[in-house]
């Protein structure tokens, strides 16, 4: 009895055995057959260390091809904590080359982790001494940085990149997915200690390097513009302020300042308002040199010709129980009787408010509309704002009044500068362009951006008129210091006061001269607009200097010969 049950017992438990092994062999053949690649993809993944290979980011240059934003190759430190059999020690000899704490870089050396960052981009120095230290778990990795080689030269336009390339601001964020490129990287096998397997397995993928951007700028005139405007900023004491020159047979933007500017290489130690690029992101009123818009309305409808009588200008003209003053109001009689011409040089209020009353505010809304004004021009630069322009629907006589004397509008300086281009190339109105086109490493272009001429907004014979009116206040009125040695020259001043929380007054105002040469085919249109002068605030004191000098420097790099006299242009911009 006692031997059968023993036997049933060994039974059983050979049995449960039996099973027990025939369900592990199954088991097995399912792990290693039929799931076999499965495991070894986990096996795989959990060896596999990846290492990010950053791509080239594309550069920036001017249109003859100078550099203004460029890659250089830098050292980065780099270490494998949990190879590390002192990291104490390690730690401390970092410290004494890197210009950091013992602590701050133990916190680093995480003994989990097989991959951390010490220092990115360190200096060539640095790297060098963490070389020769040779400790074996710290190495090495090549980055790269973004640098600017004409420091503060078309930073507000350029903007600047971050740390890992990515661009931040101005054109360097617009076009980042064309300069950014697309990253590659590395996998390579390693052990369980994070050491790399010999003959084990390595993959690469190599990054797509970054395109590169052509602008329309020219350095050399983005030089002069930024220095007379620099110049004219600190005469003034003043806030700010911007110039643009532009070619008005295509709508090129030749040169774009901004005052204050800042240096992108060190971006981070400027006020953020530095940053800004005041030629698009600035909405301002006019002023007076919004009186050339009016003033190519009326002629272009017909209401008035060049030589017509306006008004005999006593110094006020009441409108709706509103006054509206010019100049020459309180004790002195007025300009007078006054032609168009004679309200543009003399810039008078009360003539300008005349025209744009006769005109009618609907006509004088179309052709600020026709005039690009109230919407963005489309140029490839972030932040550009569409200014201020409320339906003529909604105005009432006065305020048809202001609008014609720049007062109740706001524009930006690109409009206006666009706007006068059409004055300057007889009648066409262009999109302002400042890329020129996308390339490929390869020189492939592989995105144009083509001059696009929108229409035509004035006939020949007005732009021609408005132009030889231009000419009148430089060598008659208001612009007398916008008068270049050896090349006519045409412009309009303009001084608009500035609105604050009670209305005008406060005595702040923006000084602006916005001017053409030569007259009869004008190479260059040119606006300066200071920002709230100390002293003395009329955009013919204050701008029309500044203009000039961009004026006479930029023609003579372009290699424009004079049109007038026998002047001799000393080379010396």
């Amino acid at each position: 009895m006692s031997r059968s049950l023993t036997r049933s017992r060994i039974r059983v438990i050979s049995g449960a055995m039996v099973i027990l092994l025939a369900s592990l062999l199954v088991r097995l053949v399912y792990i290693q057959i039929i799931q076999r690649d499965k495991y070894k993809n986990l096996a795989m993944q959990q060896r596999m260390r990846k290492v990010d290979l950053p791509a080239s980011r594309g550069g920036i240059y001017d249109r003859k091809g100078k550099s203004l934003a460029v890659n250089i190759a830098m050292d980065s430190v780099y270490a494998s904590p949990n190879q590390m059999s002192d990291r104490s020690q390690v730690a401390s000899k970092l410290a004494a080359v890197l210009d950091k704490s013992p602590d701050e870089i133990l916190q680093l050396l995480d003994p989990k982790r097989g991959f951390v960052w010490i220092q990115r981009k360190a200096s060539f120095d640095r790297a060098a001494a963490v070389k020769a230290l040779n400790l074996g778990t710290v190495n090495l990795i090549k980055e790269y940085k973004r640098a600017y080689p004409g420091q503060e030269l078309a930073s507000n336009i350029i903007g600047f990149a971050g740390l890992d390339m990515q661009g931040l601001y101005g054109l360097e964020v617009h076009f980042d997915k064309y300069l950014r490129g697309v990253p590659g990287y590395m996998k390579v096998e390693e052990d369980a200690i994070g050491r790399n397997i010999p003959y084990g397995v390595r993959k690469i993928v190599p990054p797509a390097d970054g395109q590169d951007i052509y602008l329309t700028i020219d350095s050399e005139l983005q030089h002069i513009a930024e220095r007379e405007l620099k110049k004219a900023v600190k005469n003034a004491r003043a806030a700010g302020g911007c110039a643009i020159a532009m070619d008005p047979w295509s709508g090129d933007v030749l040169a774009m300042a901004s005052c204050p500017t800042y240096n992108p290489n060190n971006y981070g130690s400027y006020d953020c308002m530095a940053w800004s690029n005041r030629a698009v992101q600035q909405v301002y009123e006019p002023g007076s040199i919004f009186k050339l818009i009016t003033a190519a309305a009326a002629l272009e409808e017909k209401v008035y010709s060049p030589g017509d009588t306006v008004i005999n200008c006593s110094g006020t003209l009441g409108i709706d129980r509103r006054t509206v003053h010019c100049v020459r109001h309180g004790n002195s009689s007025g300009h007078g009787s006054e032609s168009v011409s004679d309200v543009i040089v003399n810039s008078c209020n009360v003539g300008a408010a005349t025209l744009g009353l006769k005109l009618g505010s609907h006509s004088l809304y179309r052709y600020i509309r026709e005039f690009g004004f109230g919407q963005v021009t489309g140029i490839s630069l972030p932040g550009e704002e569409r200014g201020l322009l409320q339906s003529s629907a909604s105005w009432q006589r006065i305020k048809t009044a202001n609008i014609a004397f720049g007062q109740g509008i706001g524009v930006t300086p690109i409009q206006m500068t666009r706007a006068v281009c059409v004055l300057a190339n007889g009648g066409k109105l262009y999109r302002p362009r400042i890329v020129r086109n996308i390339r490929t490493r390869d020189g492939v272009i592989s995105k144009e951006y083509k001059v696009e001429d929108l229409g035509r907004v004035i006939s020949p014979e007005t732009a021609a008129a408005m132009r030889r009116m231009m000419q009148r206040v430089v060598l008659e009125g208001t612009g007398k210091a916008a008068a270049i040695e050896g090349y006519s020259t045409g412009g309009k001043t303009g001084t608009a006061q500035k609105v604050g929380a009670y209305g005008y007054g406060g005595g702040r105002y923006i000084a602006s001269f916005v001017g053409l040469a030569p007259v009869d085919h004008p190479r260059l249109v040119v606006l300066v607009s200071i920002d709230e002068p100390k002293g003395a605030y009329y955009g013919g004191v204050i701008a029309a200097p500044a203009f000039k000098e961009i004026v006479r420097s930029s023609l003579i790099k372009l290699g424009v010969p004079p049109d007038k006299g026998d002047a001799v242009i000393r080379e010396d911009a």
